[in-house]
C-alpha cells in the first residue's frame, strides 16, 4: 500500500543521488529494475525502498505507482514520471528532477560549509576567555567547563530552538512569512518560482494545465501563498487562456504573464517558461550566494563584538 507520509524523511541529498542515477541509466537504455539493482547508498532508509520498489516493478506496476507505494516518490514525482513515461519523455524528467534536488543540496552545503568556521572561531571564544579566571584560581575546572562549553551548549540549543519554531508553530510563521516585508519578499519569490518550474515540468511531460495547476500549486509550502490559487484552480477547466487564469494571482511577477501569454499563442508555452523559471533560478541562487558570504561575516562581527565587551568589561 501506498504510505506517502514516509517521503517527509527522504533527504533533499537522497533525491538528488536517486534522479541522476535514474536518469543516467535512462539514457543508457537500462530498465528501471535494473537501473535500482544497480543504485547503492549510504542511506539504509533508501536502500530498504529501493528494494520494495523493485519488488513492485517485478510484479508488473509502472516506475512512478512503484515509487509511491514504496515511499519514495510524492504526488508530484508521481504526476510527472507518469506522463513522462506515456509521452516518451522519461530521460528529460529525471535529468529536470536530478538539477532541482542537486542545485538544491549544492546551496544547503555551501552555506553550511561556510557556518563551520565561525562556529569554531565562537567555541574557541568560549574557551579561551574564561582561561585567565582559571589559572588566578578564581572559578575552578568545574566553572570553566560550565561558562565555556556549558555556554556554547546553551547557544547551539538556541539556535535549534529557533529552527524548530517555524515547525511547531507553523500557521503563525507563514503568516509571519507574508506580513513582513523583506521577509515576504524572500519567500514569495522563491516559492512562486518553484511553482511555475514545476507547472512547466508537468506541461512538458504532457500534462494539461487543468491536471498540471492544482498539482503545482501543491507543492507551495506556505498555506498562506496556496490559498490565493483556489479561485485559478477552480476556473483551470473553463477553458481559459492559461495566462488570464494566473493573472489573477497577483504575486505572480507581471513578466511571467507576459511570457505565458506570448509562447501560449505561439504553443510553446512549457518551454518557455521552463527557460524563465531557469533565469530566475540563476538570480536566485546569486542572491542564495550572497547570503551564504554574508552570515558568516555577521556571525564573526557579533563573536568580535561579544569578545570585545569581555575585555573591556562591559
Amino acid at each position: 500500500m501506498p504510505n506517502p507520509s514516509k517521503n517527509k524523511t527522504m533527504s533533499t541529498e537522497s533525491f538528488a543521488h536517486l534522479f541522476l542515477h535514474l536518469y543516467q541509466m535512462e539514457t543508457a537504455g537500462i530498465p528501471a529494475t535494473q537501473s535500482l539493482a544497480l543504485l547503492k547508498t549510504t542511506d539504509k532508509n533508501l536502500n530498504k525502498r529501493l528494494l520494495r520498489m523493485q519488488r513492485q516493478l517485478n510484479s508488473g506496476l509502472a516506475v512512478a505507482t512503484a515509487g509511491v507505494n514504496a515511499g519514495i516518490f510524492n504526488e508530484t514525482h508521481q504526476a510527472l514520471i507518469e506522463s513522462a513515461e506515456v509521452s516518451g519523455r522519461l530521460t528529460a524528467v529525471y535529468q529536470q528532477l536530478a538539477d532541482h534536488y542537486s542545485e538544491k543540496l549544492n546551496r544547503l552545503k555551501k552555506i553550511k560549509s561556510r557556518l563551520y568556521l565561525p562556529t569554531l572561531v565562537l567555541l574557541l571564544a568560549l574557551l579561551i576567555q574564561p582561561i585567565p579566571l582559571l589559572i588566578a584560581n578564581q572559578i575552578t575546572s568545574f566553572s570553566y567547563l560550565i561558562q565555556s562549553i556549558g555556554q556554547f551548549l546553551q547557544i547551539v540549543l538556541l539556535f535549534f530552538i529557533a529552527l524548530k519554531l517555524p515547525t511547531w508553530f507553523r500557521p503563525l510563521f507563514q503568516h509571519l512569512q507574508i506580513r513582513l516585508p523583506i521577509v515576504s519578499k524572500w519567500i514569495v519569490k522563491r516559492q512562486i518560482n518553484r511553482f511555475l518550474s514545476i507547472l512547466a515540468m508537468m506541461m512538458d511531460a504532457g500534462i494539461p494545465f487543468s491536471d498540471a495547476l492544482p498539482l503545482a500549486v501543491a507543492t507551495i509550502k506556505n498555506h498562506v501563498l496556496k490559498n490565493r490559487f483556489n479561485e485559478a484552480i477552480q476556473e483551470c477547466h473553463s477553458g481559459e487562456d492559461v495566462a488570464v487564469i494566473l493573472a489573477q494571482i497577483k504575486i505572480i511577477p507581471p513578466t511571467a504573464i507576459q511570457i505565458i501569454s506570448a509562447s501560449e499563442f505561439s504553443g510553446n508555452l512549457a518551454e518557455s517558461l521552463l527557460n524563465f523559471t531557469r533565469s530566475e533560478a540563476d538570480l536566485i541562487k546569486l542572491e542564495d550566494d550572497a547570503l551564504s558570504e554574508w552570515i558568516p561575516r555577521l556571525f564573526y562581527f557579533g563573536v568580535c563584538l561579544w569578545m570585545a565587551k569581555s575585555i573591556v568589561g562591559v
